[in-house]
């Protein structure tokens, strides 16, 4: 049975599934806006001492599910191309992400310098800094509220910096190197956790780096297996819903208990599973639910949603959240998604219409 997967694993992938050869995938626009909600909500709620709300709603597992879909897409994408055209263009990919993540990142960050002018914000210099450059996973710069959301896009700008190249230069080495980092880090990382010695060495401060990047690469896995036609979908089929809810619980609880030695890394694959499980389209009702209209349309704002909430969601922990004369609730969530749709339909659309030249 081991021989059987290894040999599978190792084959060359040379043809394009049936169901990615779509440039629109079921169920991830409503992915990312169950993403884009857990994390606003998340944010929202953590002014409300409730427990229970917290638990269901929770920031770092919307911003997990985005991590996992970017890795599964961006390899889709890559994988497509090589066998398409025999290669990967990685000016033009490079070119497609900038257009796509950068021009509202700054302006976001051009505001922000404004308003921390204009109200007083006391954002201190390194919070621009790490979030200009995306260091702001460091947490050396991860000290204000209103830049340190960009830790999110600084671990997928670093992501794509690295992990892209190998994959053109060498796929079969991309393929293997993937799921021995997923299996090897969180390993070493345990071992050291628990020695002295090993947690004071640069040897760790390498492997939680690397450790970043596990939902992405998770998201990444999952495309190799779907190319190779490796993951069980026919199990996915007829336990989806069981599946679907048990994981969902069950990651929602690991999110929930960061210390959770060891099982905290699951999490991505569970969350994978999900995303897997409801790209065919289907009658039941959480593919219904994922393939909503409007949460769709959510979804489509979800990066804009991300990058201006920040100014919407401020935490009582923020000491300067009262400056801010839109803080009040509803009045904040409407001003949210004013401006979400704005700056995606009449600044990020011309970018995105230019990135397509570059497909």
């Amino acid at each position: 049975m081991l021989k059987k997967l290894y040999r599978g694993y190792s084959k060359d992938i040379t043809q394009i599934p049936e169901l990615l050869k779509s440039s629109h995938l079921p169920s991830l626009d409503g992915l990312r806006g169950v993403s884009i909600l857990l994390v606003v909500i998340g944010h929202t709620c953590a002014r409300i001492d409730s427990s229970l709300l917290q638990f269901f709603f929770n920031g770092s597992l919307g911003v997990y599910i985005f991590f996992v879909i970017s890795g599964f897409l961006i390899t889709t994408l890559l994988l497509k191309e090589r066998i398409k055209t025999g290669t990967i263009s990685m000016k033009n990919f490079y070119i497609r992400r900038f257009l796509r993540i950068f021009p509202v990142a700054y302006l976001y960050i051009l505001v922000v310098l404004i308003l921390n002018y204009a109200l007083h914000l006391q954002i201190p210099v390194l919070g621009f800094i790490g979030a200009i450059f995306y260091v702001m996973d460091f947490s050396y710069f991860r000290i204000n509220w209103y830049t340190e959301h960009y830790w999110s896009l600084s671990i997928e700008e670093q992501f794509y910096l690295i992990f892209p190249s190998i994959l053109k230069k060498n796929l079969k080495f991309y393929c293997w190197l993937i799921p021995v980092l997923l299996v090897t880090v969180p390993i070493a990382i345990f071992i050291c956790k628990h020695n002295i010695y090993l947690l004071q060495t640069h040897l760790y401060d390498f492997l939680a780096f690397l450790l970043k990047f596990d939902g992405i690469l998770t998201g990444s896995f999952f495309a190799i297996l779907y190319f190779k036609n490796m993951l069980p979908m026919a199990f996915f089929r007829k336990y989806k819903i069981f599946l679907n809810i048990s994981l969902l619980l069950i990651t929602m609880f690991i999110h929930n208990h960061y210390n959770i030695e060891g099982f905290n890394h699951l999490s991505p694959f569970f969350i994978a599973i999900i995303i897997v499980s409801n790209l065919e389209k289907s009658n039941d009702f959480i593919f219904r639910f994922l393939n909503n209209k409007i949460l769709a349309k959510v979804g489509i704002l979800s990066y804009s949603i991300y990058i201006w909430q920040q100014l919407f969601t401020m935490t009582t922990h923020e000491p300067t959240y009262k400056n801010i004369p839109w803080y009040g609730f509803p009045i904040n969530m409407v001003l949210l998604f004013v401006v979400s749709y704005l700056s995606y339909n009449y600044y990020e659309k011309s970018f995105l219409k230019l990135k397509n030249r570059f497909k």
